[in-house]
């Protein structure tokens, strides 16, 4: 190339770096946008994981998915509470039934909640799950707060740095983090020396995500260098191939930047049609009937009484007595929060756009009801029948979208390189009345599904008392719903399970450094393989 040209390209390429140590930038990106890359330009190792925060934001109650309240199915070991996870009738009043089947699980017999009993509405067994899952319950998150605990499951003080940052800084793609709709995205992320994470809306995600490419800061001169010569080298080659005129250079560097632009302009198109196929996947698993929760025949037979159980708003509204819940519930209702999560997820890991990813699961409703209504997540006011129905669904649509994400992932060898860690502020403390939950801070769930789990390393882990050991409680919230109990850890530490060994055990799987002060890693990984240290699961009395 001509020194004039090569001048004009060192200057336009500010236009396309971005803020973060160890950013190949431009080589990256270009190997994006040239799906066949005219040259292969020898990189150095980059780090080859992926971290996939899903935040179940208000914090929904977690015992219909991964906090399983009586594993070994012993009756001396579960109180049974104003909660449930199916519906049942006696005497003419209906209520909240907990029941939970047996599954095998990191090859021990534990018994989990109804969904993991069901299959996708694409036949697929939800319980395949478990062989690359990792749950923990009884969790003590020692803080009372949303917005606190929603920071701290990444992030457990705040000089620390995050694990989405750590991860960001580590990674060669595009974008260090990025977070999808209202995650908290400036506060979560946090690398060693500067917070560099973007957010992207549901509506268009497309033009926030390409923003970072619009930032005039390079961190490392070295590797904005490095990336400019392996792309000047690539369009050299790009216009010897094709025989350009004597203007060669400056016909491809044109050419370069229009190519640029409609790749970039494609992205809306691809992610559009990930996000019908995830929209599609949702719908189907609303529509599906789930026994003794949703089907057709026990809604018909639900006529609300007025009772708190019936319970669906914070301003304490109930359903109508005489209402049929077969017409209430809505069939055609999309969880479009886990649609639009889950399309992104695969579009920003397949299009190799960033490592560090913290996806909004739900923010203010799981559903519509009679076309307007929502029912929220932070279920203070939502009695334990439209819980029961509405959020099944949600965690039905959730499992149904990590199955088809598992497989895409696999089929390009990226699930063995990925966590997704599946976290809230904590879970809920179900009230004596069953009409609606209180924030269950010592009693919270985390799980993580990656193909470094393999079965044998599966498993549950965390023991519960089987009612809360705090004065008043037990009349307040009756049953067993998970309150934090001592776990054997390891040798010689037998203690409550606490937010930083989540985290300690992140930092290990993802290799790391270690951010939580007082956690231990609950894991060890060998050779790429992670598996549970401790597989001890005991109800407490």
């Amino acid at each position: 190339m001509k020194n004039n040209s090569r001048r004009r390209f060192l200057s336009d390429t500010k236009n396309y770096s971005i803020a973060t140590a160890g950013f190949y930038g431009l080589d990256n990106l270009l190997q994006i946008l040239f799906s066949n890359a005219v040259a292969n330009a020898t990189e150095p190792t980059v780090y080859p994981y992926n971290y996939v925060n899903l935040l179940n934001p208000l914090a929904p109650p977690r015992w219909y998915f991964d906090q399983p309240l009586n594993p070994n199915n012993k009756s001396s070991e579960f109180i049974p509470g104003s909660f449930g996870t199916e519906l049942k009738q006696s005497g003419g009043k209906w209520s909240a039934n907990y029941k939970a089947y047996k599954q095998t699980f990191g090859g021990q017999n534990i018994y989990l909640p109804p969904l993991w009993n069901l299959k996708s509405a694409a036949g697929e067994n939800f319980n395949s799950l478990l062989k690359n899952m990792i749950m923990f319950r009884g969790v003590d998150m020692e803080i009372n707060s949303h917005q606190v605990n929603q920071e701290r499951t990444v992030r457990p003080f705040s000089s620390s740095p995050s694990i989405s940052g750590l991860v960001g800084e580590r990674s060669s793609t595009p974008t260090p983090s990025i977070g999808y709709t209202t995650a908290r995205t400036s506060s979560v992320f946090r690398g060693t020396s500067s917070t560099t994470g973007i957010t992207v809306s549901s509506g268009n995600p497309i033009p926030n995500l390409i923003k970072p490419f619009n930032t005039t800061s390079v961190v490392r001169k070295d590797d904005l260098d490095y990336s400019i010569k392996q792309a000047l080298k690539q369009i050299d080659l790009y216009a010897r191939e094709r025989d350009l005129s004597s203007q060669g250079s400056e016909i491809n560097l044109d050419k370069t930047y229009d190519m640029f632009a409609r790749n970039l302009s494609s992205y809306q198109t691809k992610y559009n049609g990930i996000l019908n196929k995830y929209k599609n996947i949702a719908l189907a698993e609303t529509q599906l009937e789930i026994p003794e929760v949703n089907d057709r025949s026990l809604l018909n037979s639900i006529h609300p009484d007025g009772s708190p159980e019936f319970t669906y708003t914070n301003t304490g509204l109930i359903f109508n007595t005489g209402d049929n819940l077969k017409n209430i519930y809505n069939a055609s209702v999309l969880n479009t929060n886990v649609a639009n999560a889950f399309a992104f997820c695969e579009f920003a890991l397949l299009e190799g756009l960033t490592s560090s990813l913290t996806l909004d699961l739900g923010t203010t409703s799981f559903s519509q009801v009679n076309g307007n209504i929502g029912i929220s997540s932070d279920q203070h006011f939502v009695g334990t029948i439209p819980s029961v129905i509405f959020t099944t669904s949600y965690y039905r649509s959730v499992m149904a979208c990590m199955l088809e994400l598992r497989k895409v992932l696999t089929a390009k060898n990226l699930f063995d390189k990925t966590l997704f860690h599946f976290t809230a502020e904590f879970s809920r403390t179900p009230k004596a009345n069953a009409s609606g939950s209180d924030h269950g801070f010592n009693s919270s769930s985390t799980s993580f599904i990656s193909g470094m789990i393999k079965e044998n390393g599966s498993g549950l882990m965390g023991n519960i008392y089987t009612q809360s050991k705090v004065a008043d409680e037990p009349i307040k919230y009756p049953g067993t719903w998970g309150f934090s109990a001592p776990t054997n850890l390891s040798p010689g530490t037998t203690r409550h399970i606490i937010n930083d060994d989540i985290v300690s055990t992140v930092c290990e799987i993802m290799e790391v450094e270690k951010i939580g002060t007082k956690g231990q890693s609950l894991v060890k990984k060998q050779n790429g393989v992670v598996s549970l240290l401790k597989k001890e699961s005991k109800n407490v009395v």
